[in-house]
């Protein structure tokens, strides 16, 4: 009878699988996609109806005509600002992660650098832009900089966090481990750290995308900020609106490039949110 009863509850054990795990990630997607197929839908509705003139919004299917007749272009403009992006984001995790261990290794660098750091970041962006300009010059550094410097604070602060957080009983293991000053941030605080090195990227590589339009906005002759402005500029909504609509997949293809990596590298942290 026992081994009847468990014959059977292994054999609900893929309806169970499916229903716990595969039915509300299905879901997770499915229901962002129904509402914005609905706001599409509205869109579309609103300017064939002249609810809004065509010369300030393109409609969906105005749009998707010109992406259709211009994708070598777009596409063009896309690699040139995915490059900056991706560099903007190299440098802004490696020196928010080392400025972070530093910072928290050494007191001195915590009084003194971190508040500059922090005040810093009340300077707009826009604002800097212009400066890097001046300093690099017009080609592609002052947008990479630019980019950097604001994808670079969310890393730092979340990298510190976690540096910070390592538990008590581990320092106290350390300690009668003897490890050494190396050793406990190397095989300790490092590991208790990466999951919030890598939420403090999920926000970098999001700002990485806007801070590249940004510098673009300031000096460019390519990419897809650039694009933004001759759109605005010539009123053209389609091309517009098309630079928006690559720039959006762009920065959700990114972020979950970063969340894919994230899941892999940490496998303990994937156990404990019940991701796994």
């Amino acid at each position: 009878m026992a081994a009847g009863t468990q014959t059977r509850h292994t054999d609900r054990q893929p309806g169970s699988v499916l229903r716990v795990f595969l039915v509300p990630q299905a879901l997770t997607v499915v229901k962002p996609l129904v509402v914005l197929a609905m706001g599409i839908g509205l869109w579309q509705i609103a300017v064939d109806l002249g609810w809004v003139p065509r010369t300030t919004l393109a409609s969906p299917i105005n749009v998707a005509g010109f992406v259709q007749a211009n994708a070598a272009m777009l596409l063009q403009h896309t690699g040139t600002t995915l490059m900056e992006v991706l560099l903007a984001f190299t440098i802004a995790l490696t020196a928010g992660v080392v400025i972070a261990i530093l910072v928290s290794e050494f007191k001195v660098l915590e009084e003194s650098v971190l508040p500059l750091l922090v005040v810093s970041q009340v300077i707009p962006s826009i604002a800097i832009a212009p400066l890097l300009v001046l300093l690099l010059g017009f080609g592609m550094a002052p947008k990479v900089a630019t980019a950097a410097i604001i994808a670079f604070f969310p890393v730092l602060i979340n990298t510190v966090a976690g540096l910070r957080m390592l538990p008590r009983e581990t320092r106290e293991l350390g300690g009668v481990l003897n490890a050494s000053r190396w050793q406990m941030l190397r095989m300790f605080s490092l590991p208790n750290a990466l999951p919030y090195i890598f939420a403090g990227a999920r926000v970098s590589i999001t700002l990485s995308v806007i801070g590249a339009v940004v510098g673009e906005f300031v000096t460019a002759q390519s990419g897809l900020g650039f694009l933004v402005l001759q759109g605005s500029a010539t009123l053209n909504p389609p091309l517009l609106f098309s630079a928006l609509f690559f720039l959006a997949i762009m920065g959700i293809g990114l972020f979950t490039i970063v969340r894919i990596v994230e899941w892999a590298v940490l496998p303990w942290a994937r156990q404990v949110s019940g991701r796994a």
